[in-house]
Parts: structure tokens; sequence; C-alpha cells
């Protein structure tokens, strides 16, 4: 039997050390049956270096490396390199990637898309961008034999605007690793459970400005706010919320962590803290849970879908884009550290019950079979 042949474009490629479309592709990959499918990843010479890895192949295309233009020159070179193979199938991640999806299309190439968010919505982007993320929207719902969606809300959102096939396939969460505090302390002078933590892109819909207004309203000094995740040099938001900090030593910017700095940063959080005004389906609050990590989340739908388990919240939860009501939330945390400790547990056994790579991937696979098999 010939092995179907998959190739993926839109990430920055694998193995993943960053972002959350590259770790969603990694996991595809690594459990997808070797015995019937062979996977191809696009990646950025200057993300994996020619990073030789044994579960898939890896695809070099060029880039434009400036800010803003990455990402969609990436796609489009990928996009026109996947015409001298013969792939049978091809996965675009997100929606601006999705906008070159005619170009295997027209080979014959199967497509499925895989929404993380609507991306033209986010607040980072202009005028310009907007209507490319708009033109990729509208691509994957015309282009697509399948969207995947991550979120419910997202599932109706594409099936009521293009009447398409769109499955909800919820994302799983990576290996949790239990690890001691060690280098963050030499790093950042962090005590166990004695700082809260956000780890995210850093970017305005994340609603880092209200965590960090609410959380010097509060004016505790036993408390640290750690604010984890990478930026780009003269990035207007970055700099903004760091005039908001104003110098205030019990707010922390890490920049870059590595992988077992996460895991350590997540297992000895008070909790984690996820304000965000927009999202897909949040995979750092899968994590936060899987590491016995609380979270205190935005009662966005997509936020909510995660921790809710028939009418049983498995985290905390505030009104979104209020400041005084995110302040209310983290200060009663303060206050009542028997309520935090008391979710560590029931959080990790919820996740891990209703969560798995292993089930998104088995979902995905059926997805594929099911695009092959549509004429």
């Amino acid at each position: 039997m010939n092995k179907l042949k998959i190739s993926y474009i839109g990430q920055r490629g694998v193995p993943p050390t960053f972002g959350g479309i590259e770790r969603y592709v990694d996991e595809i990959v690594r459990r997808l049956p070797k015995n019937e499918v062979e996977t191809y990843v696009y990646c950025r010479r200057h993300y994996v270096e020619d990073n030789y890895v044994n579960y898939t192949k890896q695809l070099f295309s060029p880039s434009l490396e400036t800010k803003g233009f990455e990402a969609f020159s990436h796609s489009f070179f990928s996009a026109l390199d996947s015409l001298r193979h013969s792939f049978d199938l091809i996965h675009f991640q997100a929606l601006g990637p999705s906008l070159f999806s005619f170009i295997p299309k027209i080979k014959g190439a199967k497509i499925v898309v895989t929404i993380h968010g609507i991306d033209w919505q986010r607040a980072k982007w202009g005028r310009v961008p907007r209507v490319v993320l708009k033109s990729g929207d509208w691509m994957a719902g015309h282009t697509a034999s399948a969207i995947i969606s991550v979120s419910k809300r997202l599932k109706k959102y594409y099936e009521n605007k293009y009447k398409t096939d769109v499955f909800f396939v919820p994302i799983g969460f990576s290996e949790p690793k239990f690890v001691e505090i060690n280098e963050i302390y030499k790093k950042f002078s962090l005590e166990p459970f004695q700082y809260i933590l956000f780890l995210n892109r850093l970017v305005p819909e994340k609603g880092i400005h209200y965590l960090i207004e609410a959380f010097k309203n509060i004016k505790r000094d036993d408390f640290k706010l750690v604010i984890a995740g990478t930026s780009f040099q003269g990035d207007k938001y970055v700099d903004n919320l760091k005039e908001m900090v104003n110098g205030d030593k019990k707010v922390i910017f890490t920049d870059y962590v590595t992988r077992n700095e996460i895991h350590e940063l997540y297992c000895n959080a008070y909790f984690f803290v996820l304000p965000s005004e927009l999202e897909g389906m949040p995979a750092v609050v899968l994590e936060a849970l899987s590491h016995k990590c609380p979270v205190l989340v935005s009662n966005i739908e997509e936020n909510l879908d995660i921790i809710n388990d028939g009418g049983k919240l498995y985290g905390f939860v505030h009104n979104n884009r209020d400041v005084a009501d995110l302040q209310k939330q983290i200060k009663f945390l303060f206050d009542h550290p028997e309520l935090v400790n008391d979710m560590r547990i029931p959080g990790y056994n919820f996740i891990n019950r209703k969560y798995s790579w292993d089930k998104t991937v088995q979902m995905t696979y059926d997805i594929y079979k099911y695009v092959m098999e549509k004429k």
C-alpha cells in the first residue's frame, strides 16, 4: 500500500523551540502512523538550522526575514515548492498561509486548513495585513476540503460563514516535567509559589496591560509577577508594558526561556494568569494545568471551554477587559492560598482525563482519511 504523503505549511519548523503552531505540527507528525503516512514539514532555516529529526522530513524554503513578511513570504515559497513534489494532501496552518492554498490545489493536492484563531481580529495588525488575512480566510473557506477548528466557537463561525466541512479538534498538551526551582531562582531570584505567571506571546490581545495594572494596584510585597515571552526589539506594545512597570522589581520580564525553564516556571508558580481578549484554543492553559498549576483566565468562551466540565470549573475566572475585577480576583487568591492549593490536583486530573495529543492526532488522521475519500 502506498503511503499517504502529507506536507505542512505555515509553521516556522520542527522541532519546535517556541510557538504554539510549531508545537501543534510537531506533535501531529510525531504521532501519525509511520507505516501509513509520510510527512514533510516546511521549515525556516534560521529557526531550526538544519536540525535533523527522524520522525519527519524537513523541507527548507526561503523567506524575507523582516517582521510582518517572514511568515507570509515563507508560506508563498513553500506553496510554490510543493508543486515539484507529489503530495496527496497539504495541511495549512492559520489564515495568512492559507492565502496560498490555491497553488498546490492546482496540481490536485487535497487541502486541509487548521484555524488557530481569527487572525485578522488581532490588535497588532494594520489595515493592509488585515486585508491579507481576510483574503486568507476567504481562500481557506473556498479551497479546503476540510477545515479543522481548535475551538467550538470557531467551528460554528466557519460553518455558518462558508457552509463547508468544519471539524472541532481540541489540541492536546505537551508532556509535563515536574522540577523543583533552580535555574529560574538563579536567573530571576524567584521563590517557589511566590510569583504568578504569564507565559505567552507579548501581544495586545493577550491582555498583559490589564494584568500589570491590576497587579501593581494590589501592592503586595510577598508576590512577584513573571511575564515570560519573547519580544522583538523595538516592539511598541512591549515598550509600553515596560513603561507601565516603571522599574518595579516585583514585575519581571524574562524574555526567551528554554523548555526546561518553562517546566520550572509552571511547576513553581502560585498560579497562572491568562487575561486574553481573543483566543483560538490556548495551549498554555492546558500546559499549566498539566503541571499542577492552577489558572486564572478571562471569561471568554475559548478559555471557559477548556476548564468547564459540565458546569464545574477547574480554574478561576475574571471578567474580560475588566481591570477592577482582575485585580479583585488576584487579591482574593493571594488571600486564600487554601483555595489555590486545593485546585492543583483536581485540575491536573481533569486535564489528563479530557485532553491528550494521542486523541487529537487520531481525530486529525481520521479527517485526513475522510478528505482523501471525499470526491
